[in-house]
């Protein structure tokens, strides 16, 4: 009888152990972190930038990891070799991936397997791995998909694109893997963003015109309704995009847009928010600017204290002078008052993306500026780069500058 009893003992220590071992994946449908997606660092199809309590972490397109202080703002390799030139596979900040992860204390990478052939094994071409973020570890955590235009962790899994559709890996059972949206020849998928318990994704159909949808799926039922989120059409000349433009515990904004003449005009611009339910609530009432909206467009992110718009020239046959009217406006997302401007183009070159970031600083990328021919056209500076510059938000509404961390040619 002692015997039995201390048995039943032992099995309820080593499930209580397990269990603190392996914390259960979170069931909120509000942003966990270490759990989710840092969406706030990175935009669909590329997530390539992360943080830690004290440092932010950033994947350069040269395929370095580099390493910023939160307190100092210094940006490094991510490689505490000494006299090392970082231009190999031995260094630590040298990865073959196209998306920096964090989950749980540690960053993540995907790498294409050495010796590897679609032919021989095309659903587990790649490798996921765990690095430490002292960077002494790079473990193997398991085979993956392809990663076709990006892919994330979030909640417990790796989600990728891969060339049968979209497919999610577990990340501590190393023979569960799941196509849970199959690829057919009138329909693609593209998974784009993931928030608490749902993923974005857009559904590409093959009509005369394309069509583009995106649907939010419910993480822990796959298989039920997608909730449909907006739609890229082309019709008669015009087009319409209804897309989504930033995702938090508030809602969903949205671009709102239509223009004609073969998307040389934009006849309508506008953000709303919508709810979870795809369910469109107030449209947002920005301040009117003497920007030429027929030629310039744009997008919008937030964060808990902001909006930030950059206004881009977006559509066909734009003249220097639109590029050189990129701006970036931040309104108080309390009173949608502009309280800040920031102009990049002549210092940096060209708008690439934007990080809302944390509390403190946002981050935005730039890339070769655009320039003008003798026929009229453009071409690219000859040397193309990429810049990422930090915007301190306590100085906003006091004159607010970028201030560049760092460039390098690709």
């Amino acid at each position: 009888m002692k015997k039995a009893i201390s048995l039943v003992l032992i099995l309820c220590i080593s499930t209580m152990l397990l269990s603190a071992c392996s914390p259960s994946i979170p069931t909120s449908d509000q942003y966990v972190e270490g759990y989710d997606l840092q969406n706030m660092f990175g935009n669909a199809p590329e997530f390539r930038m992360c943080a830690s309590d004290d440092s932010y972490y950033y994947l350069a397109p040269t395929g370095t990891i580099y390493l910023i202080d939160k307190q100092t703002l210094s940006c490094v390799p991510f490689c505490s070799k000494p006299n090392c030139k970082h231009d190999n596979a031995q260094c630590t900040a040298r990865t073959r991936s196209q998306g920096l992860w964090m989950y749980q204390d540690a960053l993540y990478v995907s790498e294409p397997r050495e010796n590897m052939t679609t032919e021989t094994n095309e659903l587990e071409s790649y490798t996921l791995y765990k690095i430490s973020l002292d960077g002494s570890s790079k473990d193997e955590v398991r085979h993956v998909g392809m990663s076709i235009m990006g892919g994330f962790i979030h909640r417990g899994y790796y989600y990728t694109n891969d060339f049968d559709g979209v497919r999610r890996y577990s990340l501590t059972d190393k023979e569960e893997n799941e196509l849970i949206l199959k690829r057919t020849d009138e329909q693609n998928y593209t998974i784009r963003n993931a928030y608490g318990n749902s993923i974005y994704v857009n559904t590409t159909r093959s009509e005369e015109q394309p069509v583009i949808e995106e649907y939010q799926y419910h993480i822990n039922d796959l298989s039920g309704s997608p909730v449909s989120m907006g739609r890229i059409e082309v019709k008669n000349g015009e087009s319409y995009g209804l897309l989504t433009q930033y995702i938090g515990d508030a809602g969903i904004i949205c671009l709102k847009t239509l223009t004609a003449n073969n998307q040389k005009t934009i006849q309508n611009l506008q953000f709303v928010w919508m709810d979870k339910n795809g369910n469109e609530k107030e449209t947002i009432d920005l301040p009117k600017t003497d920007i030429n909206s027929s030629v310039m467009t744009g997008f919008i992110r937030a964060d808990d204290s902001y909006f930030y718009q950059a206004i881009l020239p977006g559509v066909v046959n734009v003249e220097k002078e639109d590029f050189e009217n990129s701006i970036l406006h931040i309104y108080d997302r309390k009173t949608n008052q502009l309280i800040e401007t920031c102009t990049f183009y002549d210092e940096y070159g060209d708008f690439y993306s934007i990080f809302t970031g944390d509390e403190r600083y946002l981050f935005m990328e730039f890339e070769q500026r655009y320039l003008y021919g003798e026929n009229g056209g453009h071409v690219d500076e000859s040397d193309p780069y990429r810049t990422l510059c930090v915007l301190d938000k306590q100085q906003i509404g006091k004159g607010a500058e970028l201030q560049e961390l760092l460039h390098v040619t690709q």
